[in-house]
């Protein structure tokens, strides 16, 4: 019902009651409140949550470096404060979500909120895509401390909205570090010829800090084409740049090797990739998840004996490994460096099903004592953890408990002392036990007895 029909009504009605001439005045002082407050402007009937914002033009300029980005500028450049301002006031806006750009932008224009919502907010905001969200970004850029333009940063790359990638190369050119790097995770989400091209320039450019440079070879990594393999091995291949490819490989490592396993592949089997780098790449996977062992296992068979192993030790290093036992006891086998059958003892503690019966003889007749303490370690494990074999309880009692024994006290370097004392801690039999309680008095290392007292 219109405010005019209801004033008829209610007049007429009055009328019709015979009252006295009072009512028809009060009848005609409510149409004259009902037209006041039409005239009234919508501004001051709606308070805006952030007063003024978005109405005032900022004194720091916009964020644009190259053709571009100035044109979209100039495009827009009366529309974002208009289009904020209105969504900061509640009113309505075109796109279908405006309820909640609407909070959002005025969540993230809000100085007095706490950081971290106003970078959730910009964060939604990204992901919204709209035209509306884009321009409450593009507001909040105007003024936002480094870490909340970084967020920025990138929640625009994962914007539908045509002009967010405008703007987000435009954040690589700030200023700030923290705001570069962002932009290099938002721009990485595209992973286009485009987005390869311009993060291996960050990569090969000397005037950005080290930081940006490892972040764009890091996302480089992350955009998982064969274009960004290809770069990534020529930053292994440049020794200029070794610093950045290790903070890479590292990085790489950490991901879950379904993901990287074309990479590593590709980079352990390129030429161009000398020994230090493939051993740093073999041990940045003994951090990933997933399967990585049978690829591992691979480089045992390698003529460097650093590679085979950096394998073996990554191997090692996996929490849970397929099983490779078999590769390692054929390699230990005909294996000369003692280092490297030391990892591969090692590899074979972090497997589930080993065969003692043949790693026995092997360990007690290997000539270096580091490489059989480790094997001794792996015998001691399979002791305490196994399925209570008691005939290998008894041959470890009768042959490796004296050695240990015997090593914890006269050992040639304190490692292996130590090893000693935690390999018979370890196998918890109960000649071990009193080797540890004679170990504890005889020693006079406090470290060595102490370590003996921990049972």
């Amino acid at each position: 019902m219109t405010v005019p029909h209801f004033m008829c009504r209610f007049t007429w009605v009055k009328i019709s009651w015979g009252k006295s001439a009072c009512w028809l005045i009060s009848a005609l002082s409510v149409a004259a409140i009902f037209a006041l407050f039409l005239a009234v402007p919508s501004y001051y009937r709606v308070q805006a949550p952030v007063a003024l914002i978005g109405t005032v033009k900022p004194s720091v300029p916009p964020l644009y470096s190259d053709s571009e980005n100035r044109s979209f500028a100039t495009g827009a450049e009366h529309t974002p404060a208009a289009i904020v301002s209105a969504l900061i006031q509640g009113k309505s806006v075109r796109d279908a979500s405006a309820e909640s750009v609407s909070g959002l932008a005025a969540i993230l224009l809000d100085p007095s909120k706490p950081l971290k919502v106003r970078r959730q907010a910009a964060w939604s905001l990204g992901k919204t895509g709209s035209t509306d969200a884009i321009a409450a970004l593009r507001q909040a850029l105007m003024a936002a401390p480094p870490s909340l333009k970084s967020t920025i940063a990138e929640a625009l790359g994962h914007s539908r909205h045509p002009q967010a990638r405008s703007l987000l190369l435009s954040l690589l050119q700030d200023d700030d570090e923290t705001v570069v790097r962002g932009a290099v995770r938002g721009l990485a989400v595209t992973a286009d010829r485009e987005t390869v091209t311009i993060l291996s320039a960050i990569i090969g450019d000397q005037r950005h800090s080290h930081a940006v440079r490892t972040e764009a070879a890091l996302a480089l990594g992350e955009v998982g084409t064969p274009e960004a393999y290809e770069s990534l091995i020529t930053l292994g291949g440049n020794e200029q740049d070794r610093d950045i490819a290790e903070a890479v490989l590292s990085g790489l490592g950490r991901q879950s090797f379904d993901q990287t396993e074309d990479f590593f592949r590709a980079y352990l089997g390129s030429t161009r990739v000398d020994s230090e780098m493939r051993i740093l790449a073999l041990e940045s996977l003994g951090q990933a998840t997933g399967d990585a062992a049978p690829f591992l296992a691979t480089f045992l068979t390698s003529k460097d004996a650093d590679v085979r192993a950096a394998a073996a030790w990554s191997i090692a290093n996996l929490e849970e490994p397929a099983d490779v036992a078999q590769a390692l006891v054929d390699r230990l086998r005909i294996e000369t460096q003692p280092e490297v059958r030391a990892r591969m003892y090692q590899a074979l503690e972090n497997q589930e099903h080993i065969d003692s019966t043949i790693l026995f003889p092997l360990i007690v007749s290997d000539g270096d004592t580091a490489a059989r303490l480790a094997g001794m370690m792996l015998l001691a494990t399979q002791v305490a953890f196994g399925e209570g074999d008691p005939a290998l309880a008894k041959q470890f009692d009768e042959v490796m408990t004296p050695q240990l024994a015997e090593l914890s006290i006269n050992g040639q370097n304190f490692q292996i002392r130590l090893g000693s004392v935690i390999a018979l801690r370890q196998a918890r039999t109960a000649q071990s036990l009193q080797a540890l309680d004679a170990i504890a008095i005889r020693s006079r290392e406090a470290q060595i007895a102490q370590a003996a007292q921990l049972k």
